[in-house]
């Protein structure tokens, strides 16, 4: 049987020379000794084990038995004994964190406000064998699988009620050298209790995401390296996850009038345009503009009754910008397909109407539609 799948029971703390335990009453079937040193004891480089031979030839019910050295003749036990003496050397183990419930906290696109990242009590522990006081340790906030984008994400720490005795580090915005500019780190020192260490993670970190347009999906992992006090732990150890709620947030066009800007379906006294005969004329201008860029968008413009008017000749659409993104081909129809909004933008305040001369006359109701990418514009 492997003995860490054995039951072990502390030998009493009493136990001499004269007042003796019998270790076979204990589980005489297994009758086994073993010896763990104090892990704190560092002025105790050895300890002495000393056994009597006993003869059962009397059950002690207790599992301890008397011994009178004057009187041997008659005795169960021994008069000699067998010493041990078991030596070991003191080391110092690195710390390591425990970690009993990885919590994971959630984190939507548009919020604007910092999230405190606060764990449940016992969620996790720093556990040091010699009960050291720690020196400092690494909080990494990375992307699960991917590379953290420059800026869009933040971990901080809020210091009201954190022990003075640590100091904090953002990477990387700071000049420590322990900071990795490829990487999003809480860099911590100071020589004060595991308890100070473990609070600050427990309560003290804070995320915030600078992205609201289009942030990574993939969770963000948070581990702890480098804990130590005067040895350090080289692993990390994860101990909580954000998980990015991502929202494709539809794209937003206005275009400015005297009675309010309109866009997305909204309403409006837009300027009317004025179309001379055979004379080109911007068709949206500085009236136009957009904001939320989720991702690539396309756009339509079209102009109502075109259809009658494309069979007489007499409306005619131009691309702001000549290139394969703008198709004007249908005249009295516009398509633009893959720009940034501010390329589309662009594009839109460049866009020419041209009415030919003796063709179809009337107001012409000009409609605008865009959106993100491969999402249809129907």
């Amino acid at each position: 049987t492997p003995l860490a799948a054995l039951e072990w029971a502390d030998v009493p703390g009493d136990v001499s020379a004269e007042d003796m335990w019998l270790v076979a009453n204990v589980d005489a079937a297994r009758a086994r000794l073993r010896f763990d040193a104090n892990e704190q004891n560092s002025n105790a480089p050895s300890t002495t084990l000393r056994f009597r031979l006993w003869d059962q030839a009397t059950l002690q019910p207790s599992g301890r038995a008397a011994y009178d050295g004057a009187d041997n003749k008659n005795s169960e036990f021994s008069a000699g004994t067998l010493t041990i003496l078991l030596d070991y050397s003191t080391s110092n183990d690195a710390p390591f964190l425990v970690v009993l419930d990885r919590k994971t906290f959630t984190h939507h696109e548009a919020d604007v406000t910092p999230q405190s990242l606060t764990f449940p009590g016992g969620a996790f522990a720093i556990r040091d064998h010699e009960d050291n006081d720690l020196t400092g340790m690494v909080v990494e906030l990375a992307l699960d699988g991917a590379d953290l984008a420059p800026g869009d994400d933040q971990l901080t720490v809020s210091t009201p009620g954190l022990d003075p005795a640590l100091s904090v580090q953002i990477c990387p915005n700071s000049t420590d050298p322990a900071c990795d500019a490829d990487k999003l780190l809480v860099v911590v020192s100071g020589t004060a209790p595991a308890a100070a260490y473990e609070k600050l993670l427990l309560e003290h970190l804070v995320y915030n995401n600078t992205n609201h347009q289009s942030p990574s999906s993939k969770d963000r992992v948070l581990r702890v390296y480098s804990l130590a006090d005067s040895s350090v732990n080289p692993q990390d150890f994860e101990f909580g996850r954000i998980k990015m709620v991502v929202t494709n947030s539809p794209p937003k066009i206005s275009i400015k009038s005297s009675s309010g800007a309109t866009g997305n379906g909204g309403t409006g006294s837009v300027p009317t345009r004025v179309a001379v005969a055979g004379k080109a004329t911007l068709l949206f201008g500085d009236w136009v503009s957009g904001t939320d860029v989720d991702s690539l968008l396309d756009a339509v413009v079209s102009i109502d009754g075109g259809a009658l008017a494309a069979a007489q000749g007499a409306d005619e659409l131009a691309c702001g910008v000549v290139s394969s993104s703008c198709d004007a081909s249908q005249g009295w129809r516009m398509t633009l397909t893959s720009l940034s909004m501010a390329d589309l933008v662009e594009n839109l305040r460049r866009t020419t109407y041209t009415f030919r001369p003796g063709s179809y006359t009337g107001t012409r109701n000009v409609t605008l539609v865009i959106a993100d990418r491969g999402q249809g514009l129907d």
